[in-house]
């Protein structure tokens, strides 16, 4: 019926002797490189109790359906409630990443990666997470010390290349891990549109600044179209910008995710910040007025 090849299309797999939902989706995922999720009983019920879908439908819950806007900030949310819930205990995340193999729908490209890593950690800071360990400095396999295999994804999971040049998420972690030392969060930015979001933070080293960033494109970043497109790694690809306006009497310096700052000026007592998917850092002046929740 298929010409003696498996089919990579859950319609087409679910059709053959023995083969269920949860196992067409390991194939998709494993052999196909297809985004796919994985549900059985326990996973639902996990899923459920941390937060991070709330449906019993195992369909449902394969497309996120009343999921948390971003998974990554759904588990960690999760977890903080269920620390509440047991008995608080600190939090560490030992396995913070971004998904760079090549080809693939499931991944990030890799400019996308460098907004990637700076949400992953501003809003584990956000959440009070003691501490937030990156998977892999360069590229490899965990398995082979200094070994490659460029069939396994997590080969492309580290902050530098194999000839140690960066990559645009090493340069995304030095200016968050810049922005963030001895940081304290604030709370959430008041912002006018529901899609613009802000975390304030203050007492670092940078003084008192906010990470915006407006995700009305989305947070699924990647699409599974053939053939693959291989963007432009150090130019960001979002269509959508909307502006919030800081009251400000003076200019206000913006530093983006690859660390380059720029200096927007204060027209009528008001800076006017273009926002889009990629967050940007805002070093807010003494009399900038951008208050939280």
């Amino acid at each position: 019926e298929f010409g003696g090849e498996v089919p990579s299309d859950i319609e087409s797999l679910t059709t053959l002797p023995g083969v269920g939902r949860k196992t067409a989706n390991v194939i998709r995922s494993y052999v196909f490189n297809e985004p796919s999720v994985v549900v059985d009983t326990h996973v639902l019920r996990i899923s459920n109790r941390l937060g991070l879908v709330k449906t019993d439908d195992p369909v449902k819950a394969e497309q996120l359906e009343n999921s948390n806007f971003w998974n990554f900030y759904g588990a960690v949310r999760g977890l903080k409630a269920l620390s509440k819930e047991r008995g608080e205990k600190p939090l560490w995340l030992t396995e913070v990443y971004t998904p760079t193999f090549p080809n693939s729908g499931w991944e990030d490209t890799l400019r996308d990666s460098a907004d990637n890593v700076v949400l992953s950690y501003a809003l584990a800071a956000a959440e009070g997470v003691k501490a937030a360990f990156y998977y892999q400095l360069f590229d490899g396999v965990w398995y082979d010390r200094c070994g490659v295999n460029p069939k396994d994804r997590e080969n492309f999971f580290g902050l530098l290349n194999r000839d140690l040049s960066p990559k645009p998420a090493f340069m995304a972690y030095c200016a968050v891990a810049e922005a963030l030392e001895g940081a304290t969060f604030e709370g959430w930015a008041k912002l006018p549109n529901a899609k613009q979001h802000g975390l304030v933070f203050k007492d670092g080293k940078m003084g008192r600044f906010a990470i915006l960033w407006d995700r009305s494109e989305g947070y699924v970043l990647t699409t599974n179209e053939r053939p693959f497109k291989s963007p432009e790694p150090w130019q960001k690809k979002w269509t959508k910008r909307t502006t919030v306006k800081i009251s400000s009497e003076a200019p206000l310096t913006v530093i983006d995710v690859l660390g380059r700052r720029r200096v927007l000026p204060s027209r009528n007592g008001s800076v006017a910040v273009a926002l889009d998917g990629s967050p940007q850092f805002v070093l807010l002046e003494d009399k900038s007025d951008l208050g939280t929740l």
